[in-house]
């Protein structure tokens, strides 16, 4: 099965989005060299975003103390809106590439070596590549917060803070695991933001209910990123076979991945088990 053959095998619904994954056939010219270019000559950009991340989230609700929140709800709407299509578009990519996969592959090429043939140029290499990159421009979730004075939890910045350096790493020695990464992050993306986007038109009370599931597919986005993370450790170390997958990017992603799982699990917790939080949504519901 081809790339195109996949695409004829999705859903009437994903196919809608087909055009957004490939806009105006400009991601079809992707050339794969670009990504090798940015990810192995400018990785001093990954070091800049992060300090100004930390100076923002350290000094950014100090500088907001004695100020008023800004209205932003225009700009968060549109921000929102942005985000959602642009992971739809990635995820439909993304989806269609690791089908393609898997159906010529298997699971262990797919997840272990890397068709450069296949994936290093065109959408669904720009698709990867966006994915690596967009955890920057993601940071600006974090500034909307700030000048709202919204909670800054340390879930939050701390998944931007060490995603983006994880990302940078893994296209600087193109893993192939990665198709599972941001297929996963593309779908959940799309439905968070979309939920997101929905809450800044005011539709909240109606939307609310998805709220449990959008942490609930985050929770298990972090599992299957651990099952994929130690099966790639387990035939990197352990089996014969053997896995083009780069060591360092094994022990990080499984200190990233770990921590996550625990944070989200945390998170979902404390706001859907405990009771007095329920009782809470409860009131918020009757208000």
């Amino acid at each position: 099965m081809t790339p195109e053959e996949a695409l004829r095998v999705l859903s009437p619904a994903q196919q809608l989005l087909v055009p957004i994954a490939n806009v105006f056939g400009l991601p079809a010219y992707f050339k794969g060299d670009i990504a090798d270019i940015v990810f192995n000559r400018y990785l001093d950009v990954v070091v800049y975003f992060e300090v100004f991340y930390i100076l923002l989230i350290y000094y950014g609700p100090k500088w907001m103390e004695k100020r008023e929140p800004f209205k932003l709800k225009s700009l968060t709407t549109v921000w929102n809106l942005l985000l959602t299509l642009y992971s739809c578009g990635g995820a439909v990519g993304c989806v269609t590439l690791l089908m393609y996969l898997l159906e010529t592959y298997g699971f262990y090429g797919t997840t272990c070596h890397f068709p450069k043939y296949v994936i290093y140029d065109g959408e669904y290499s720009f698709w990867i590549f966006a994915f690596l990159l967009s955890k920057f421009p993601e940071m600006i979730d974090t500034v909307f917060l700030v000048l709202q004075k919204k909670p800054l939890i340390f879930l939050h910045w701390y998944h931007h803070l060490t995603v983006a350096i994880f990302c940078w790493y893994a296209g600087m020695e193109l893993i192939p695991s990665g198709i599972w990464y941001a297929t996963m992050n593309y779908c959940v993306h799309s439905v968070m933001y979309l939920y997101y986007f929905c809450c800044s038109l005011g539709l909240r009370p109606y939307v609310r209910p998805i709220a449990p599931f959008i942490t609930f597919f985050q929770l298990m986005q972090m599992v299957v990123g651990i099952i994929i993370i130690s099966y790639t450790l387990y035939m990197t170390y352990f089996s014969k076979r053997g896995c083009n997958v780069d060591k360092r990017t094994i022990r990080l992603g499984i200190g990233m991945y770990g921590s996550y799982l625990v944070l989200f699990a945390l998170l979902f917790v404390k706001l859907y088990l405990k009771k007095d939080n329920k009782k809470d949504n409860k009131k918020e519901k009757k208000a």
